[in-house]
């Protein structure tokens, strides 16, 4: 059952992401020492918009595969559940293993929990931002990038592991005004996004194969995933590098990177989809899928030391991120009662038997000894 809008930002509220700084053209994290955003390469001076300290946990995925016969990096728009994917440079349709998803699925959720600043969006009961390998995103980093390697077995078929992951924090905006797009509703992998100037309204939906493979993902805001557009589609016209408009036909100048383009002999607004854009791109650029996530990731919690995910997954998560972590750490008051209280308690105990030796000394008649303050 979907949940209503107070109930969805209560549940997906975030903490401390406000020092992080967005593109205000497309939404993905660009710190203040990029000149120009690395996803829509528009520039940034005076261009930023931060990130709200409430905003829901969204991180940017753009995924790449490499293609067994041409060796080239071909875009993925979406998360695939079909087990064949095919090369946009060569056309080569290749088997793929959906399971490849959960890897980059936690990787993300752990950028959308962990990134901008030492402990992530929300502090824990346990310091740990020495150890978050994510601190810095959107911060001084725009993102980082998980590449698979390995193969995984499907159905008696050995399929190479060949996922690129690049993922930034951010937050979807309107195409239109540029306004981040507000969560309306959520549910069974179904997300419903409303402009706040209600330029658009676009309903995604993302199967239950992905959804199957990370509780805490909540959907999927992404072309390929949309059930709905805010506008009709444009066509790539025949022979040129041009997009179709979508009401009258007029040609309209696109360099592949435009989402939504105006008719200037209707006024028209037509929506470029990914694979049009693929088509105007010399190096076809991925999509920018934005997932949505809820709760604490799982490496948040092995941050955090959990005895209920430490034996079985620290020794994977250091050796994954290079983590220095070890068992979680005291309490504050025991740690102090550790540190200081058994120091304390030797002397104590020193003491006591001083006076337990003199007065056993003195009943039985023992000379005591003399000491020698000096003059």
């Amino acid at each position: 059952m979907a949940a209503g809008a107070g109930e969805v930002a209560a549940r997906h509220g975030g903490g401390a992401g406000a020092r992080v700084q967005l593109c205000a053209r497309c939404g993905v994290a660009a710190p203040e020492g990029e000149a120009r955003c690395g996803v829509c390469d528009a520039t940034l001076r005076g261009r930023r918009r931060a990130l709200e300290a409430e905003a829901p946990a969204w991180v940017a995925l753009r995924a790449r595969f490499q293609c067994r016969q041409c060796l080239k990096s071909s875009p993925l728009d979406e998360l695939v559940e079909e087990a064949e994917i095919r090369c946009l440079r060569c056309g080569l349709v290749q088997a793929f293993d959906p399971s490849s998803w959960q890897e980059v699925l936690e990787a993300a959720h752990a950028v959308a929990d962990l990134s901008g600043g030492p402990e992530g969006r929300v502090p824990g009961e346990y310091w740990f931002g020495a150890d978050n390998p994510h601190r810095e995103l959107g911060l001084r980093q725009a993102s980082t990038t998980l590449r698979q390697e390995g193969v995984s077995q499907r159905e008696g078929l050995v399929i190479p592991r060949v996922l690129v992951a690049e993922l930034r924090p951010g937050r979807p905006l309107c195409d239109h005004c540029h306004a981040p797009l507000q969560l309306a509703s959520s549910g069974q992998g179904e997300l419903r996004l409303r402009c706040p100037d209600d330029h658009a309204e676009v309903h995604t939906r993302t199967g239950r194969t992905i959804c199957g493979q990370s509780a805490a993902l909540v959907g999927v805001y992404a072309d390929a995933h949309r059930v709905s557009q805010e506008a009709p589609e444009g066509l790539k016209l025949s022979g040129q590098d041009r997009v179709g408009c979508s009401s009258c036909g007029a040609p309209l100048p696109a360099t592949g990177r435009e989402r939504l383009l105006r008719c200037d002999f209707c006024g028209a607004r037509t929506h470029v989809a990914a694979p049009v854009r693929h088509q105007l791109q010399e190096d076809p650029e991925p999509d920018t899928l934005w997932l949505l996530f809820e709760g604490p990731s799982h490496l948040r919690r092995v941050l955090q030391r959990d005895f209920e995910t430490w034996d079985e997954d620290a020794a994977h998560h250091r050796e994954v991120h290079d983590l220095k972590v070890a068992p979680r750490p005291l309490p504050a008051p025991l740690a102090w009662t550790m540190a200081w209280g058994a120091p304390a308690a030797a002397t104590a105990l020193g003491a006591l038997v001083l006076l337990a030796w003199i007065a056993a000394s003195v009943a039985i008649g023992l000379p005591l000894p003399q000491m020698d303050i000096g003059p």
